[in-house]
């Protein structure tokens, strides 16, 4: 059968990964971006095509988690504990059948955005619409218009950059007031705030309160993107036919990143005093149950040995600085009335302090991304054969999560030669070092010279008040 070398890439990835307030909005743009470039990679495959990079067909002994529930999802199964690290890449090569039409691939993408974004609308929007101005035709807009497909035939590794440069693709305009967190999209609501304020408050406070205050802050107002972003965990079953809402619960904030380390030495220190602290935290909204300390290796332990402390391990990341504290703007409920009074605020940053005193130290209000990305990845595959060179790369990141998750962070992504992790500031060199080594061992093991297989990484320190997306720019 004559084949031929198909290029194709999906994006745009800063705009859509990066642009992020909640480490959540962080992890959720990469899941989708992973999806869709999933459904275009089991086109090729249902129409008797093959992966070379990366080599992750369903039928091989280590098949990728992510692209077998799709072909699950595709066969009418149900899945109860589907994947959700985003381990599929938005550039891949394949070879398809001479006949094969590229556009199936972008119908794949663009069907499975679509449903995606139906599912908020139908949930969450489309009760709230008539507040707003023109807002089914904002939503229809951003929604239609977001995402740069490209693609090309031909055994050059180069072509789809060549075809990337182009810059063909133009966006309609974006008028009137911008998304808090895509500034280059229009905010949902479609009012101008110095002329419209109270009619775009009366938007937000109905969708706020119609997906529940906290997964809406005071003051957000977003774009149909950003807002598919925020919500794609509420929607997910009824999307993509699994539940990743425990996974978004999960996801820790940078403020208890920052602290893990400091955390578990204080439940092994003074676990009591860590009791109590809790028991009078409970009265501050927001604080209770925030965080899950299961996510991390040494709370696990530390919480094995005092199982006193869990309270304590799960209070909103915020309670464990002072500074945090200090603001009262923080524990307002959603309402904007004052949460709680001053004096108990004044308490428990005394009882903050003699934590930190019988500890010996504060925690560090500073946590790492890292960025990690293979060198000369077109060179490389000029000089080896491709099914080795991608026989690495995914042996490489099969082997990431793990090593993450010993080092108590979080992933955020990894999918051929790229990482993107959140990691707490003692653990973030020895984490680099280690995928460093994982990746040298991985091209060795497919017989390819380790100085011709490199990889860089780039370790980013960031306060944990330091907006998420400003952090990746």
């Amino acid at each position: 059968m004559e084949e031929k070398l198909l290029h194709f890439s999906l994006g745009p990835v800063q705009d859509f990964v990066a642009q992020a307030r909640k480490t959540r909005d962080f992890w959720a743009g990469s899941f989708i971006l992973s999806y869709l470039s999933g459904k275009a990679i089991l086109e090729i495959l249902n129409n008797k095509g093959w992966l070379v990079m990366p080599q992750v067909e369903v039928q091989r002994d280590n098949p990728d988690d992510l692209l077998a529930a799709l072909q699950r999802v595709e066969q009418g199964e149900s899945i109860i504990n589907g994947p959700v690290v985003p381990t599929l890449p938005n550039r891949f090569m394949a070879k398809v059948p001479a006949g094969f039409d590229p556009r199936l691939c972008v119908e794949a993408v663009e069907k499975s955005w679509r449903k995606i974004a139906g599912a908020v609308w139908q949930n969450y929007l489309s009760a709230v619409a008539d507040y707003g101005r023109d807002t089914s035709q904002i939503w229809k807009r951003q929604v239609n218009n977001f995402w740069e497909i490209a693609w090309v035939i031909g055994e050059d590794s180069a072509l789809l950059d060549y075809r990337k440069n182009w810059r063909s693709r133009v966006l309609p305009m974006e008028p009137g007031d911008k998304c808090s967190l895509m500034g280059n999209l229009q905010e949902l609501s479609g009012f101008i705030r110095s002329k419209e304020r109270e009619k775009q408050d009366a938007f937000w406070s109905a969708l706020r309160e119609k997906v529940c205050g906290h997964e809406l802050e005071e003051g957000e107002r977003l774009s149909a993107v950003a807002l598919i972003k925020r919500l794609f965990s509420l929607v997910a079953q009824e999307a993509i036919g699994w539940s990743v809402i425990k996974e978004a619960q999960r996801y820790p904030s940078t403020a208890y990143l920052a602290a893990v380390n400091w955390l578990s030495r204080v439940i092994k220190t003074c676990p009591e005093e860590a009791r109590q602290y809790a028991a009078r935290t409970s009265r501050l909204p927001k604080a209770q149950h925030q965080e899950d300390p299961d996510r991390f290796q040494s709370l696990q332990d530390a919480l094995q040995q005092q199982p006193v402390a869990r309270e304590f391990a799960s209070l909103n990341g915020d309670c464990f600085f002072d500074a945090c504290l200090a603001n009262p703007n923080l524990w307002r409920d959603n309402k904007g009335c004052a949460g709680v009074e001053e004096e108990l605020r004044r308490e428990l940053r005394e009882k903050l302090r003699s934590l930190v005193k019988k500890t010996g130290e504060a925690p560090t209000p500073f946590y790492a991304l890292l960025l990690m990305d293979g060198d000369l990845m077109g060179a490389l595959l000029r000089r080896h054969n491709r099914e080795k060179v991608s026989s690495a790369l995914n042996s490489f990141s099969s082997k990431v999560p793990e090593a993450v998750r010993r080092h108590e962070g979080v992933l955020v992504y990894a999918g051929g030669d790229d990482v993107l992790a959140m990691v707490p500031l003692e653990t973030a060199i020895p984490l680099a070092l280690t995928l460093r080594e994982i990746y040298e061992a991985s091209f060795h093991h497919a017989q390819v010279p380790a100085e011709q297989a490199t990889i860089s990484g780039a370790l980013i320190y960031a306060h944990y008040n330091t907006p998420v997306s400003y952090t990746h720019l």
